[in-house]
């Protein structure tokens, strides 16, 4: 049994301490790379460095920090300020080759995502920020309540579909989840690794919103996933720190995103619940949360 603990990242838990910056001297500290198992999606790696290990071997850098500062904080109310490593912000630059450009139409419809979403409780802690919010949704749904007490918090190991309910229908998880990556893109985030795109986030959407049956757990069926999907091959690159240190959310996500609807392309295959398909534009992440 896995009771819910400070290892978990919720709303309620995000660290608030003062974190010491990084060493700098000689002395050979051994250094945590992350795990990307780590229960935070899709970023499992970047989030565990501020949680499974002590400041020494964490291997945070300014860019953590900066961005957990930025992302995380900004809505917390009384939380501290994680100071970076070198006490100064390193602008970020970006390495993109102007690929876009040169896309041909076929691989510009590609990045045009549709995932099928019905959500009751679309108003579920609005006034915070995406990444907060995303973590409070993530810790109503990652363990299940087996007895109604604290002490029956444990991971699903059946019901999965229990689960699935959570993450796609229940709460606006998915829309968190994108508002949250385009903060730290737009903060100058290293792609595949602070933040995935949104071709990432919404195919995997679609694949786990509609397996049926399920017979995994959320972050077993994403591992699986990301092995094989050719979604999950994200390239290596930095992104351009347009927001520097604005942090209000209003800057990168919008409730009120385009929308648009389409019919179910999905070639005939039967899905498990009634569904609207919405749009979600390149530009805007924000998606507007539709109940039917």
């Amino acid at each position: 049994m896995t009771a819910l603990s400070s290892s978990i990242p919720t709303a309620s838990n995000i660290p608030d301490a003062i974190w010491p910056p990084t060493r700098t001297s000689s002395a050979v500290i051994p250094t945590y790379t992350g795990d990307p198992d780590y229960p935070v999606f899709p970023n499992g790696r970047y989030a565990s460095r501020f949680y499974r290990v002590s400041w020494e071997k964490s291997g945070i850098t300014n860019r953590d920090t900066d961005l957990w500062n930025e992302c995380f904080l900004p809505a917390n109310g009384g939380l501290a300020y994680i100071p970076a490593p070198y006490n100064t912000s390193v602008p970020s630059s970006s390495s993109g080759s102007g690929s876009d450009d040169a896309e041909d139409d076929a691989e510009r419809k590609k990045k045009r995502s549709w995932i099928s979403i019905t959500v009751e409780k679309p108003d579920y802690d609005t006034e915070i920020a995406p990444c907060k919010r995303q973590a409070a949704i993530n810790g109503n749904c990652y363990l299940q309540n087996t007895n109604g007490t604290f002490s029956g918090l444990q991971k699903y190991e059946g019901d999965f579909e229990e689960q699935q309910h959570c993450y796609c229908e229940k709460y606006p998880w998915w829309e968190a989840v994108l508002g949250c990556q385009k903060c730290f893109e737009m903060h100058g985030g290293i792609e595949g690794y602070h933040y995935f795109p949104e071709l990432y986030i919404s195919a995997f959407a679609d694949t786990y919103c509609n397996a049926n049956p399920i017979d995994e757990e959320f972050y077993a069926f994403h591992k699986a996933w990301k092995a094989t999907a050719k979604e999950a091959l994200i390239p290596s690159t930095t992104a351009k720190d347009v927001l520097g240190t604005q942090t209000a959310a209003s800057l990168y996500f919008t409730e009120t995103a385009a929308v648009s609807q389409k019919a179910n392309n999905a070639g005939g295959r039967t899905r498990k619940r009634g569904s609207i398909w919405v749009l979600m534009g390149g530009i805007v992440v924000g998606v507007a949360v539709l109940c039917v």
